[in-house]
């Protein structure tokens, strides 16, 4: 009865914010869990049965654990699939080789009501000049960018 309760708290750990859930069900007069994925797509309910299996016995802890983390790779699978089909996200890096200040200037253009865009623009092309590409951006440079803001950037049209 123990891994039962184990396997109970383990789903509810993994499940936590997730859009896909895993669950576990036990048929009639079966000893093992079958364990699948439940989720929401398009308005319609989907469930996955990959015929994995929970036995819940100290003989089958390995075994068990392997299912429980092949069934959540699968669902993070799936759930990256999901959000791709449904929301229109590119995850792949198809971005890195384009010109950052383009896709700035692009958000300049869309927030005309917000002129502190417009002067983060002009900040950065001091910076960076006027072609830096989205793979060159990482932590050190936007913190050395940081360091600039705080130290040696100026007001356009204004010094310090």
């Amino acid at each position: 009865m123990k891994q039962v309760i184990d396997l109970a708290e383990s789903l509810k750990k993994l499940n936590f914010h997730k859009s896909i859930k895993v669950r576990a069900k036990k048929s009639d007069g079966q000893t093992r869990w079958s364990l699948y994925l439940d989720f929401i797509s398009n308005n319609k309910r989907v469930t996955f049965f990959p015929k994995l299996y929970f036995v819940g016995t100290k003989e089958f802890i390995k075994n068990d654990k392997k299912s429980l983390d092949l069934i959540v790779a699968i669902r993070d699978e799936k759930e990256l699939q999901l959000l791709n089909s449904e929301h229109g996200f590119e995850l792949k890096n198809s971005k890195v080789k384009v010109n950052f200040i383009t896709y700035f200037e692009n958000i300049v253009l869309q927030k005309t009501d917000r002129p502190n865009y417009n002067g983060s623009l002009q900040q950065f092309k001091l910076f960076a000049g006027n072609n830096i590409q989205f793979e060159q951006i990482n932590e050190a440079f936007c913190d050395k960018f940081r360091k600039y803001l705080l130290n040696d950037a100026y007001l356009i049209g204004h010094f310090k």
